[in-house]
């Protein structure tokens, strides 16, 4: 069993197609509010855990699967009662479409939960059963160095992926609760209409909040100031359009940024990077993987 992942899931980096961490642990963990450049899948197997992301709080059961999209503010909140065990999968999203067919997105999954913002979903225990062999199954394939080892685990991979769609695709979502539905309601305007303004007044006076109690409530329920997420959100969609091919002074003017110098300043703190860096970075990566 890997214990350090946690740890690691805080720096968003993933050079692979796809890791996977299988986690045994009991103990309390401060995992601060996060977010990560893939996407993340968590299996649950046993433990008092909930699981807070983008303002929507979920409380998993053995069994259940959560799915964490691409770039969405999270936090897990563990307590130490008892053993607290899952599977944990790290997914390139450009991987999802490199694998996928003509008429199987195995990317939708992560789309409809975002859409629906429900993540957390409870398969039939005929699923969950084959779910737990599968992951298993490709837990001893990367252990080995045998003939067609990454194959099969790629194979392997793809049946999970196939398994978790239909899941979505299929049940009911388990049921979930908000922080503060008028939060919500920010977070979902916000997140469609990253171009419009997103002042701390306008969303305020559309939650018919004062300022400064939607600031606290908007910090209490994200972990992030309102201008802090709004800047993140708008950094995020502004890199999808560069990786899409769109021009950087038009990128930071489709999610908002009215000014260049401030769209490069935010950008380089966010990624580390310049967006050409980023791009360059990014081709990098793709060429490495035979994308």
């Amino acid at each position: 069993m890997m214990n350090a992942a946690e740890n690691v899931a805080n720096k968003g980096y993933l050079f692979e197609n796809f890791r996977l961490f299988h986690l045994k642990d009991r103990r309390a963990q401060q995992v601060e509010t996060h977010y990560h450049e893939f996407h993340k899948i968590l299996v649950f197997y046993s433990g008092n855990v909930e699981y807070i992301i983008e303002g929507v709080v979920y409380s998993p059961q053995a069994g259940d699967i959560l799915f964490v999209p691409a770039n969405a503010i999270h936090k897990p909140l563990i307590s130490a009662e008892e053993d607290y065990e899952r599977a944990v999968f790290w997914v390139r999203p450009s991987y999802l479409e490199a694998i996928s067919g003509e008429d199987a997105n195995v990317g939708e999954c992560f789309d409809v939960s975002s859409a629906r913002r429900a993540c957390l979903y409870h398969p039939e225990e005929e699923s969950q059963s084959r779910i737990k062999k599968l992951i298993a199954g490709l837990e001893r394939t990367m252990g080995e160095e045998r003939f067609g080892s990454r194959l099969l685990a790629d194979s392997l991979f793809l049946q999970l992926m196939i398994e978790f769609n239909r899941c979505v695709l299929e049940e009911k979502p388990a049921r979930a609760g908000s922080i503060d539905p008028k939060i919500e309601e920010a977070i979902n305007y916000i997140n469609k209409n990253l171009a419009m303004d997103l002042s701390v007044d306008a969303l305020a006076g559309m939650c018919y909040l004062s300022r400064y109690y939607f600031m606290r409530r908007f910090k209490e329920s994200t972990g992030y100031t309102v201008h802090n997420y709004i800047c993140q959100k708008r950094l995020t969609a502004a890199a999808r359009l560069l990786e899409e091919g769109e021009g950087i002074t038009e990128a930071a003017m489709s999610v908002g940024f009215s000014e260049y110098s401030s769209f490069l300043r935010s950008f380089k703190k966010l990624f580390g990077l310049t967006p050409s860096e980023y791009l360059v970075r990014k081709g990098e990566l793709s060429s490495s993987y035979g994308e």
